[in-house]
This record gives structure tokens, C-alpha cells and sequence, in this order.
């Protein structure tokens, strides 16, 4: 940590610095602050940021990129660059202000091999005064086509104020227990257990997690709403922390959508079993019903193909939704993790060839993910590699990141 302001609710750290790290030094030291935290707490606020992931706050903490504010940065000749108002010598709005004067550079240091960044201005979020986090189930699968259509009114009126995600039911069911549990063997789950780890886990099919921010009043009208909202649709179930046991998937959504910091996630790699891994497809869609339904089904398809789980992660925007789906794998078995691989490209293809385009992605699918953003033959990759000969004509910096 180089600096945190209090009265102005932002931080500036280095790389070395984790999420557990800021987190445990902000509540420390300005406990009126909250730091967004991604799922994993081990990461860093540059390198989640330089990657543009997320939180679970409220807007616009979620968005790290939207929530950083000046960088410094080395360039690929050694030269160090500030951006924004930290371009102005003594500038004393650098972490107040994002875009200073002239063309706005940031988002050339995000997923790319352009600079290294040094020094990162961190917006934090003022501590509310109320807090109240929530669980809304509903009970078959096809219930993801109108959640998203109720949800996404009250995400874009901001009566849904987070990053609310809906987690499908095997993902949700990882993590707290392990697939022998249900299911002993290789191979999908079958479609008629789903009701068994249902009423085993007391969750839904689909299980959407939110939080509520501000005056008793306010949350207190909003929840009203947000339940009216749901009221219609059968089968739907409503929860706050205190309804659901200790330990519970809502105990630890609620630590995140407050800012703290954990590992609780990785319990989901033991679906695959002892010394299980993972690798994610992520494709943004609209924030529509029938979007939302025809890509799950897409990778639902896919995955039983390829013999693997449905896990997905639903992250809701309000315009758009960037789903994660995780594909689990034995770390030990290089078949599993051939297959790992064989569904990621399928799911990548697919999703593009439906207009849904992948957001960030692990190094084994970087080419293949910049390939398929190839409107007007290759126009945007073409630019970026002008921009890349230009600043680093030897390409020492990372080549081949994202494609560059």
C-alpha cells in the first residue's frame, strides 16, 4: 500500500499487493472504507484490474477497470508514463479524476503486452449504513429465461444495486459437497438427480445472490420491490443470511458483497475430486431471457458431450451478462485435462459463432479468443499490432498475450 485517502475513499498499491492484503489494512486503518473483492481473495487489485474482472459491491465498485482511477505505468523501452492527471507534474487530482486531458490510454494496459503496470489508483466504497444480504432460489431450469427479464429492470433502476450473480445448480452444489456424493463415477450428472441435491441442499435450480446498501428505509423499499418483482414466478424462494445455515453458499456470498476477502470458491474444485483444477469460458451476452436460456443451453449441450458438468456462473450487468463457465478437471489425469481443453475451444467456437464474444480467458485459448473478434477483416487486431510494433518493435514484452 502507498496510499490510502479516507476523506476522498480511494487506495494506490503496487502489484505485490493481494486482495487479503489491502482488505486486511484498509479495515484496520479506515474501517468507514470497503475494498471490492473478486472471488478469490489471493489475486491482486492490479492484476484483476489489468484483466478487467469484477466484484460483488455495489456500482460502480464492481467493475474494476471502471473503478480504477491513474496509472503508472513502464513502457517496453524503460521509459515510466503516468496517465490521466498524474501526467501533470504535482497533479493533486490523479486518483480523483480518470481521464485528464488528451486520448484516454488506460484500457491499452489492460489485457495486453503494451506496459507494466507499477502504481494503480483504487476507488474504494464508503461503508453504508445498513448492509443486508439476500438469496432469491427458483426451482426449474428453464427459470433462468424470465429471472433475467425480471432482473434486468431492476439492475438498470439500480433497485438491484450489486453485482448480483445467479449460479446454477451444480455449481452451487460444489460447494458443499462433492460430486461422489450424488453421483459415483465418471460422467455427467444425470438431469434426474437434480431434484435430490435440490431437496438435499435446500437451493434451486438457479440461485441468484444480491446484497442491499444504504438507510433501513431504502432497503427496506427496495427489498419490497425486489420481492414484488419475483412474486409471479412459481416455485421462487427468498432468504436472508440468518435463513440459511452456518457455512452456507449465502454466509460466504455475503462476506464478498461486503468486501471481505476468502478462498471458499476452491471447495468447487473438489467436484472433480482430490487435487481438482479448472479452467473457465466466459462469454458476455445481453441481458436478455431468451439470450440467457440459449446460452446455457449451449454449454449444457457441450458439456455432456464432452462428458462434464454444467457449472455456470451468471454475473448480471444490467445490459449485458458475462457468464463464467467453469469446467472442472482432475489435475492428475492428462485425459481429464485433454478434455478440459477440447470443451473450452468447443465452447469458445460456439459462442462466438452466436455472437456471444469470450472477455478474458486462460493462455491455452488467448489466440483462439482474438481470432474470433475479427469484423472487417481482422480491423481491431490489425490496429492493436500497429500500436504493438510501434511501442515495443522488438516485442520483449510479453508477446503473444491476447493474441498481440
Amino acid at each position: 500500500m502507498l496510499e490510502v485517502s479516507e476523506r476522498f475513499a480511494y487506495a494506490v498499491v503496487e502489484p505485490g499487493v493481494s486482495y487479503f492484503d489491502l482488505h486486511k489494512f484498509v479495515s484496520a486503518h479506515y474501517p468507514q472504507l470497503w475494498v471490492d473483492v473478486p472471488d478469490l481473495g489471493w489475486g491482486s487489485p492490479v492484476g484483476n484490474t489489468a484483466e478487467r474482472g469484477n466484484g460483488y459491491l455495489a456500482a460502480p465498485y464492481s467493475d474494476h477497470f471502471a473503478a480504477h482511477c491513474g496509472m503508472e505505468v513502464v513502457l517496453p523501452d524503460g521509459s515510466l508514463m503516468r496517465t490521466g492527471m498524474g501526467a501533470l507534474p504535482g497533479s493533486t487530482t490523479w486518483q480523483l479524476y480518470q481521464y485528464g486531458f488528451g486520448p484516454y490510454v488506460d484500457g491499452l494496459f489492460t489485457q495486453s503486452n503494451f506496459g507494466i503496470i507499477t502504481k494503480l489508483g483504487v476507488w474504494l466504497m464508503p461503508r453504508p449504513e445498513r448492509y443486508r444480504p439476500y438469496m432469491i432460489t427458483v426451482a426449474r431450469e428453464e427459470d433462468l429465461e424470465p429471472v433475467v427479464e425480471i432482473l434486468r429492470p431492476l439492475r438498470l433502476a439500480g433497485v438491484v444495486q450489486n453485482a448480483a450473480t445467479i449460479r446454477s445448480l451444480l455449481l452451487e452444489a460444489a460447494g458443499s459437497a462433492a460430486r461422489d456424493q450424488y453421483c459415483p463415477g465418471g460422467g455427467p450428472v444425470p438431469p434426474g438427480l437434480y431434484p435430490d441435491i435440490m431437496n438435499d441442499q435446500q437451493i434451486g435450480a438457479w440461485n441468484l445472490y444480491g446484497a442491499q446498501y444504504g438507510s433501513q428505509a431504502v432497503i427496506d423499499a427496495w427489498w419490497a420491490q425486489i420481492r414484488a418483482a419475483f412474486a409471479d414466478l412459481p416455485g421462487a424462494r427468498w432468504y436472508l443470511e440468518e435463513d440459511r445455515p452456518p457455512g452456507s453458499v449465502l454466509a460466504h456470498r455475503a462476506r464478498r458483497m461486503s468486501g471481505t476477502p476468502g478462498l471458499e470458491d476452491l471447495r468447487i474444485l473438489d467436484w472433480a475430486g482430490p487435487g481438482g483444477g479448472h479452467l473457465n469460458v466466459s462469454p458476455v451476452c445481453p441481458a436478455s431471457g431468451p439470450d440467457a436460456w440459449a446460452q446455457y443451453q449451449m454449454a449444457r449441450d457441450l458439456c455432456r458431450q464432452h462428458g462434464q458438468d454444467v457449472m455456470s456462473d451468471i454475473i448480471v450487468g444490467g445490459r449485458e451478462l458475462h457468464t463464467i463457465f467453469m469446467i472442472v478437471f482432475d489435475r492428475d489425469s492428462a485425459e481429464s485435462k485433454r478434455q478440459c481443453l477440447k470443451l473450452a475451444v468447443a465452447l469458445v467456437d460456439e459462442a462466438a459463432a452466436r455472437g456471444w464474444g469470450v472477455y478474458r480467458t486462460h493462455l491455452a485459448l488467448m489466440n483462439q479468443v482474438a481470432a474470433t473478434y475479427s469484423w472487417g477483416d481482422d480491423a481491431l487486431m490489425r490496429f492493436i499490432r500497429r500500436l504493438k510494433d510501434a511501442i515495443d518493435p522488438g516485442h520483449v514484452l510479453a508477446p503473444g498475450k491476447n493474441g498481440i
